[in-house]
């Protein structure tokens, strides 16, 4: 379905600022009994300064405060060298959840 241009505007202002304690953010590791590339974590690049705390993974959740999406959780999660995903909850009848993800 296709949104017109004020209707996009007009969802993204109903979305509540995103705050850093509904947030996750972490880094990558090395995985010890990995092969190649899989045993290096982010600080283990030469590139990158020792003891960096730069994040390279956050996951957040959106609420979209309207008659149409509200209590739709948008989760949004994202890391370097990773896949972008964008993942919907959508509520059964039975109030259980499932999750669809948008690659």
């Amino acid at each position: 379905m296709y949104l017109s241009w004020t209707l996009q505007v007009k969802v993204l202002r109903s979305i509540p600022e995103v705050l850093l304690e509904n947030m996750v953010l972490g880094q990558y590791v090395g995985d010890p009994e990995g092969e190649g590339d899989a045993k290096l974590g982010y600080l283990d690049d030469a590139s990158v300064p020792k003891g960096s705390v730069t994040p390279t993974y956050a996951t957040t959740v959106l609420f979209i405060k309207n008659d149409r999406w509200e209590g739709v959780p948008f989760i949004f999660r994202c890391g370097k060298g990773r896949r972008a995903f964008v993942y919907l909850q959508e509520r059964s009848e039975k109030l259980e959840y499932k999750c669809i993800s948008l690659q």
